[in-house]
């Protein structure tokens, strides 16, 4: 069964372009809005399985889309898609509720890939994103509960992970299958308490220089 997208995007030519990428790549776009109005009014009806969202439409934020649809259609996954990187954008579209946050200099092959990952549950963040949100939280570190110390392979990939790469890069950094790199991040989330990449960024920040926690 195919992954079914709706795509909120004014910008027709690389909507277009977009489109084309990710129907040749396996994905289903079952519907395409170019302001919030409409995606707002439609969506409920059309319910894909991810929204990719742009911020910066003719009548208002895609975040909006985010906020009033969360409430009505919970389950519905949300990445945005734009050229804004910068905290407040970051931060805000994550508070209400985005599994991934991509920026319109990434490739379309990225793209198609955080679509997978928000789809089996994982959030995403393009590189330069998790850059900054590592940045603001070494500058606001979020201390949580102990957790159970990590494993030195762990603590590796968690490196890599601060890092922005892919399960796939990973894997490949590492010399390891992505399934590996998988189930070493989901005990990493459990010991952690933590449901996917993006919370587990914010809060294996404040832990990076903390190494003597790792047990082998």
């Amino acid at each position: 069964m195919s992954i079914r997208i709706a795509v909120v995007e004014d910008d027709l030519e690389y909507r277009a372009a977009l489109i084309d990428y990710i129907q040749a790549n396996g994905f289903e776009v079952c519907a395409t809005f170019s302001s919030v109005l409409t995606a707002n009014k439609d969506l409920p009806r059309t319910f894909p399985d991810i929204v990719i969202v742009d911020i910066g439409l003719p009548d208002g934020s895609g975040l909006q889309c985010i906020g009033e649809l969360k409430e009505v259609c919970p389950a519905m996954a949300f990445v945005v898609l734009s050229v804004h990187v910068d905290d407040e954008m970051i931060f805000r579209a994550i508070q209400l509720g985005a599994s991934g946050y991509i920026c319109k200099s990434d490739s379309f092959e990225k793209i198609a890939e955080a679509l997978r990952e928000v789809y089996n549950g994982e959030a995403f963040l393009s590189t330069p994103v998790a850059r900054r949100v590592l940045d603001h939280v070494r500058k606001h570190p979020v201390i949580p509960e102990p957790a159970e110390g990590l494993t030195e392979r762990e603590y590796e990939i968690v490196q890599l992970l601060s890092r922005g790469l892919s399960y796939k890069e990973i894997a490949a950094d590492l010399y390891v299958s992505t399934e590996t790199v998988r189930r070493h991040i989901h005990n990493v989330y459990k010991k952690l308490r933590v449901r996917n990449r993006t919370q587990a960024l914010i809060i294996l920040s404040g832990h990076n220089e903390v190494s003597p926690n790792v047990r082998k």
